[in-house]
């Protein structure tokens, strides 16, 4: 726990940021430690065996160039709006179990974009907050765009208000983070398979 609990401090926060990094790590086959000292501040690390794909950048949208192993579902292109580099290759490793092209926008803006540019993606990840344009203003801009493209909400907020701000968008999932492999699978399933 935060070791200064007043309200009086510089920086604002629910104090849930440690648990969700440690949650992240873990979910990746990582370990988190720490070393702390009152009054000289604490020290975080932690350590997982990761493999990164080769990517070419496309007008801030960065195209996964990996050939994904084949689903009896044939291919699909699938849209990841996170502006977070340890959270989309979380995402990018669940998706290994289906025969996908994912395209990464880092923030809302861009995702729009990619929607207007491009007529074959058939889901989109929405992270909530990112920079440029949030995740709610870039849903709601790509559901009047095209209707029809599920989109899936992911943030680590799980206040009541914000989960009903995400299903104002028809259709929509809402996910918290950090994200249950099995609970997007089987909305993944379901929606595009």
């Amino acid at each position: 726990q935060q070791a200064e609990r007043t309200l009086t401090r510089k920086f604002d926060g629910s104090g849930l940021g440690l648990a969700i990094c440690k949650g992240l790590v873990e979910i990746m086959g990582g370990e988190m430690s720490v070393e702390s000292e009152m009054g000289q501040g604490a020290r975080f690390a932690f350590c997982y065996q990761a493999v990164f794909d080769v990517t070419r950048e496309c007008d801030e949208v960065k195209v996964e160039e990996r050939v994904y192993d084949h689903s009896e579902n044939g291919r699909f292109v699938a849209l990841i709006a996170e502006d977070q580099d340890s959270n989309y290759f979380l995402l990018q490793e669940i998706f290994k179990k289906y025969d996908a092209e994912l395209i990464r926008a880092r923030d809302g803006r861009t995702a729009v974009e990619c929607i207007e540019s491009r007529d074959d993606v058939r889901l989109v990840l929405m992270d909530v907050q990112m920079p440029i344009m949030d995740g709610y203003e870039a849903a709601q801009r790509i559901a009047a765009l095209r209707p029809e493209i599920p989109i899936i909400f992911q943030t680590a907020s799980a206040s009541k208000a914000d989960m009903e701000r995400a299903l104002e968008v028809k259709g929509a999932r809402f996910l918290t983070k950090p994200i249950q492999t099995d609970n997007l699978v089987s909305i993944v399933n379901e929606i595009v398979c």
